[in-house]
């Protein structure tokens, strides 16, 4: 069965092309295949045990000044299997260089609109984060794709319970 792949959050600049994909999976691996004119293989290898929790997350920013410390929307994922989570964020598809110019590669962007304004993007507003659940409410990032720096720091830490039953977050 052929499926079309949509991404929420691409590091990547569109090329025009939605992919078409396959994907067969077995207790501890996924196998997405790439069809032409895409041609790629990737294969996910599953963290943790069987009977490890796993939650997936999708951010939805409800207004135009809910996303960034700049005030622009921003979507993403978080993903969490046992003690292992990451988080994906990204502007919308079509706002800003990367996700509202369509070319072949980063390579061609750069050359478009120079490699200091679209590095300036992809540090300002994507994030790739991998970590650690230290504990309930207790996140510290293990890699971080784009800021290599940021390993070894404490992304939440919940101290509270809100009125409503939520956290409170330190950071």
């Amino acid at each position: 069965r052929v499926h079309v792949a949509h991404r929420l959050v691409d590091f990547q600049p569109p090329t025009g092309v939605l992919p078409r994909i396959t994907s067969s999976s077995s207790s501890d691996t996924l196998e997405v295949l790439a069809l032409p004119p895409c041609r790629s293989k990737e294969v996910w290898q599953r963290l943790g045990g069987e009977g490890d929790s796993i939650v997936a997350l999708e951010l939805e920013s409800a207004s135009p000044s809910g996303g960034s410390a700049d005030g622009r929307r921003r979507t993403g994922l978080w993903l969490f299997c046992g003690r292992h989570f990451v988080r994906v964020l990204g502007p919308p598809g079509g706002d800003g260089l990367v996700s509202g110019t369509c070319c072949g590669s980063l390579e061609h962007l750069a050359a478009l609109h120079g490699e200091e304004e679209v590095e300036k993007e992809l540090r300002g507003r994507f994030e790739a984060v991998h970590g650690e659940v230290e504990s309930p409410g207790m996140l510290r990032v293990k890699a971080d794709a784009l800021r290599p720096n940021r390993v070894g720091e404490l992304l939440y830490a919940a101290t509270a319970t809100a009125a409503d039953g939520g956290l409170v977050l330190d950071k």
